[in-house]
């Protein structure tokens, strides 16, 4: 389970500074964040353990795409943001799971208009 809580404080650190300059994050960056999310996604599938740790990557991950959606302007992916956070919120790892891949079907069809 380390993988994701590595991507997650990298991709924190990156999208932190591209913010704060207020440019656009580029496609690569885009694509870590992809790969992060499916990490999660994967850890959650196989039934790994939803402690602290895995929580704090999360967090981290959110405020990655946070950073995204508000450069991007793009409401939908806030949207499943907030109901991956609720489903946080309400400690319901079902819904947690599906709130995870809305944001990551919201996320791909920004990657595909940004870099396709």
């Amino acid at each position: 389970m380390k993988k994701p809580v590595v991507f997650a404080f990298v991709l924190s650190a990156l999208f932190c500074t591209s913010y704060a300059s207020a440019e656009k994050i580029d496609c690569e960056s885009l694509v870590d964040v992809g790969k992060a999310i499916d990490d999660i996604s994967e850890a959650l599938d196989t039934g790994v353990e939803v402690d602290e740790e895995f929580y704090d990557s999360m967090a981290e991950l959110v405020g990655s795409l946070r950073i995204i959606a508000d450069q991007e302007g793009n409401k939908k992916l806030n949207g499943a943001l907030d109901r991956l956070e609720q489903a946080h919120t309400d400690n319901d790892r079902d819904d947690f799971v599906a709130a995870l891949n809305s944001t990551n079907t919201v996320f791909g069809g920004l990657y595909n208009s940004e870099c396709e």
